[in-house]
């Protein structure tokens, strides 16, 4: 199990919270991180007397979830869940039947905006997916009919019935269930352990001693960023919360070039339009997320109220239109300004020549970097890590955009990049670095301003890239690009590490 986690220094922790080491006397922040965790990754921070005890609390964390995973999995073809959507009645565990009654209950406190008996719905979407067309108007209604016509599924002794036609999806609420679960394993595994926070893929429970003094901090990312490594825009301070996010992004589906939500409306069986992203925080990751897929249903005024009505529940909705919503809790806790790089980002200057806001980016530009990490076939495979990042005219570091990989020791190993940043900086690694990707089409976006945050003049910029993989090579580009008054394209030939890069300067989208 040891080698189930890559754990990372505590820079990032010491970093951002500023006085980890001495905010508690007597307990240190460890960090640890993992990839192919139900589809996505696991971050685990442990707040604890010693090593020992954090590496313990992590380790515990990642069972349960394997444990769950086992039974709730709806991707698995061996799952419990699967096994149960073979069956026509099945007595289940004790796990799966409370979470299926607890799905049921927010099915109801939703009026049918949370539904877990669509899986037939669902699969629908994805074959059409594979397509040129979407699914057939008749048969999803068709579908959505036998879904809901067969009433409540649980019966007594643990007894599930699955009506002919319901195919039960979990997907919008069991990673929540697992977070929970998991988060008070780690705290059962570890007496040394006094604070712990639990994240996977963006979905997070926080409890205890955070590493600052002021509580847990959660970045709130904007849902209309597009790119990967927006800095938050809002950050968050928590005791004893949850987290969860729902909305638009890798999930969706495409059909005949169109992209569509992969959150659909239970009621019409159509693919989400109005609602772009939700954060919802709630005492229970499970809560969390149940309500974070219904808000993203729900009409914004009947979220809002169910919000508020809800004991310890705040909401934030994101409309496709850029519009957003906050519920009575939210706008009561007013989130801290946003963090960048690990630091509260430095108030502007107010006092800037007439020369300087003359050579200003235009007001809504940006410059967008598409990469991609390619993918290898034959012989033993790792993810790359990857740098990109920006220097002026004069070759001096402007702004690091985006590090792929969080071991600092494979990271230096883009040396063009570990001779600007790490060897001056060498918490800038942990501070800013982000899990490896599989292979892929991603984009990172440069907003204008430099490591400190400062805005920086019009002029020629060179964009970098470096990757360095295990059992592969090491390769290096660069492009430089105007950054001027006009839009402009630029690309970039791809290498053996990593594929083309599009740059593309101009308005924000």
């Amino acid at each position: 199990m040891k080698n189930s986690f890559l754990k990372a220094g505590t820079a990032a922790i010491a970093l951002t919270a500023m006085t980890s080491a001495g905010a508690h006397a007597g307990v240190q922040a460890w960090r640890f991180h993992a990839d192919h965790i139900l589809g996505t990754s696991l971050d685990v921070t442990a707040v604890a007397t010693d090593e020992a005890a954090a590496t313990k609390a992590a380790e515990a964390v990642r069972s349960e979830i394997a444990r769950l995973d086992s039974i709730l999995s709806g991707w698995c073809d061996d799952s419990e869940l699967a096994s149960l959507n073979r069956a026509s009645a099945r007595y289940t565990s004790s796990e799966l039947y409370t979470v299926l009654r607890s799905a049921a209950g927010w099915r109801a406190v939703t009026d049918g905006a949370f539904d877990e008996r669509l899986g037939e719905v669902e699969q629908l979407w994805r074959k059409a997916a594979s397509g040129s067309e979407g699914p057939d108007e008749v048969a999803l209604g068709e579908a959505i009919a036998r879904a809901v016509e067969h009433g409540e599924p649980c019966g007594a002794n643990n007894l599930v019935r699955r009506g002919e036609g319901v195919r039960f999806t979990l997907d919008g609420f069991a990673k929540g269930v697992i977070i929970d679960a998991a988060l008070e394993a780690g705290r059962r595994a570890a007496p040394g352990v006094v604070g712990l926070l639990v994240d996977i893929g963006g979905d997070m429970r926080c409890w205890g001693r955070s590493p600052s003094t002021g509580g847990w901090l959660v970045g709130i990312a904007d849902p209309l960023s597009g790119g990967d490594n927006i800095e938050p825009a809002a950050v968050i301070t928590l005791t004893d919360k949850a987290v969860a996010t729902s909305g638009r992004g890798d999930r969706d589906l495409r059909i005949s070039g169109r992209s569509y939500s992969h959150l659909l409306d239970a009621k019409s069986g159509r693919p989400v339009e109005t609602v772009a992203g939700v954060t919802v925080v709630a005492d229970r990751a499970a809560d969390a997320d149940a309500l974070a897929t219904a808000f993203s249903v729900m009409n914004v005024e009947a979220s809002m109220a169910l919000a508020d009505r809800l004991p310890g529940v705040a909401a934030r909705i994101t409309l496709s239109d850029g519009r957003h919503s906050d519920s009575t809790r939210w706008t009561a806790w007013l989130p801290v300004p946003a963090v960048l790089n690990g630091n509260a980002s430095p108030p502007l200057l107010l006092a800037q020549s007439t020369a300087q806001q003359s050579q200003a980016w235009p007001a809504g530009f940006a410059l967008s970097i598409q990469y991609e990490v390619p993918e290898v076939s034959g012989g033993r495979y790792r993810r790359p890590y990857l740098a990109i990042w920006v220097t002026d005219s004069n070759g001096r570091a402007v702004r690091t955009i985006t590090l792929l990989g969080t071991r600092p020791g494979w990271q230096r190993g883009n040396y063009r990049w570990s001779r600007l940043y790490a060897s001056a900086q060498p918490t800038m690694v942990d501070a800013t670095a982000r899990p490896t990707r599989g292979p892929g089409r991603y984009t990172a976006v440069w907003d204008g301003r430099d490591d400190a945050g400062r805005p920086v003049p019009q002029g020629v910029y060179t964009i970098h890239v470096e990757a360095i993989r295990e059992y592969g090579g090491q390769s290096y580009g660069y492009a430089d690009v105007n950054l001027l008054d006009a839009a402009t394209q630029r690309e970039m030939r791809p290498r053996e590490e990593f594929g083309g890069l599009r740059l593309v300067y101009g308005p924000a989208l």
